[in-house]
């Protein structure tokens, strides 16, 4: 039958032909009809020549898969997509392998979230006294901050080593510190990270014309007793 034309009588497709709702007249080759039931609900029609009517019905994942404002498709596999819901207000979308669809929101990198580390001591000992020690790590970057208050049964008997919060990648960074004789007064110290897992503190004198760097002890370069502090900040790169 051509399309125009006005069937003669008795050689129209039959109105039984269509058995539902939302079926679909097509053809599956040349003059010959059939029938494509309906699919279902939120599906919608796309061509395949491998079909039988070269019709079928897929999920229609561009207009029903996002569920709320902000949300996204996202690709899981090959011809594959999945809804990725909305993050947080404030979080950046970053790439995740272990995730379903490769991808998650997180908290921007910007900011660094520090952790408590308590490192162990040469020449040191901690006793009663009072330790602020927290170090942050963003990628190979490492901050790291201590201030220690004695206290009545803190000691110190050399040039304090402590171990790292992370391993460095050499021993080349360093920093000033500071060495409080409390209520007396203060003394530029200097903290060198002398191997890749510890960093040591020597207070800076003057031998000579120039100044130098010299092991503490425990009366050096003042008696230390409850109350005196020893602190510095150091950033260095990781291993």
């Amino acid at each position: 039958m051509a399309i125009g034309r006005i069937p003669e009588p008795g050689t129209g497709i039959p109105e039984s032909i269509i058995a539902a709702k939302g079926d679909i007249l097509t053809g599956t080759a040349n003059d010959t009809p059939a029938v494509l039931t309906a699919g279902a609900n939120e599906t919608r029609l796309v061509t395949d020549s491998a079909a039988a009517t070269g019709l079928k019905y897929v999920a229609d994942t561009t207009n029903y898969a996002v569920a709320a404002k902000g949300d996204l498709l996202v690709g899981t596999a090959a011809d594959t997509v999945a809804p990725l819901t909305v993050g947080a207000n404030g979080t950046t979308l970053v790439a995740d392998s272990s995730e379903a669809v490769g991808l998650r929101w997180a908290a921007p990198a910007g900011g660094l979230t520090y952790s408590n580390w308590t490192p162990s001591y040469t020449n040191l000992t901690i006793g009663n006294g009072t330790v602020v020690s927290r170090y942050a790590q963003s990628g190979k970057f490492v901050h790291w901050f201590y201030y220690l208050i004695f206290g009545s049964t803190t000691s110190l008997s050399g040039a304090p080593v402590l171990t790292l919060p992370v391993t460095a990648k050499d021993a080349t960074a360093n920093t000033t510190a500071y060495f409080d004789d409390s209520g007396t007064a203060g003394y530029t110290a200097f903290a060198l990270i002398n191997s890749t897992t510890q960093i040591q503190i020597y207070y800076i004198g003057a031998a000579t014309a120039y100044t130098q760097f010299f092991a503490p002890s425990s009366t050096v370069p003042f008696e230390w007793t409850t109350g005196d502090a020893i602190s510095f900040q150091i950033s260095y790169e990781a291993a």
